[in-house]
């Protein structure tokens, strides 16, 4: 039961620190889930896992935060809408929690940090129009 629960633990965590990343991305946070220790993408830093989606842009490359807007001024940072019953899109950093309703899901108004510590009642009011 211990190992099971670790398990389901690290999966969450792993959940946590991947949202807004692409598909193509998400061994790279599965991996910093398990080691809890994240390698930015381009090489030039390590941090806690507790770093990913913290709201404070780490990495020079952006890498550690794919769920907020806190790299928003670097080149390349985006977010990963997955507009489930849609078609998933990639839109700017900086469209992450800015008020305006980016992804179809709403997945891109979360409001805040989404670190460990995201609660349902954080997430910002949008319609969800996503239709194939």
């Amino acid at each position: 039961p211990a190992a099971a629960m670790a398990a389901v633990a690290a999966a969450a965590t792993a959940a946590g620190a991947a949202f807004g990343a692409s598909p193509e991305s998400m061994d790279r946070y599965a991996a910093a889930a398990q080691f809890g220790r994240f390698r930015c993408f381009d090489g030039f830093g390590e941090f806690p896992l507790m770093a990913v989606n913290d709201d404070f842009c780490d990495c020079l490359d952006g890498s550690d935060e794919p769920g907020t807007s806190a790299c928003a001024g670097v080149r390349g940072a985006t977010f990963f809408c997955r507009n489930h019953g849609s078609l998933p899109k990639v839109i700017f950093a900086s469209r992450v929690n800015d008020g305006v309703c980016d992804c179809c899901d709403s997945s891109d108004e979360r409001g805040g940090s989404i670190g460990s510590h995201v609660h349902v009642d954080q997430v910002r009011s949008c319609s969800d129009t996503c239709r194939l």
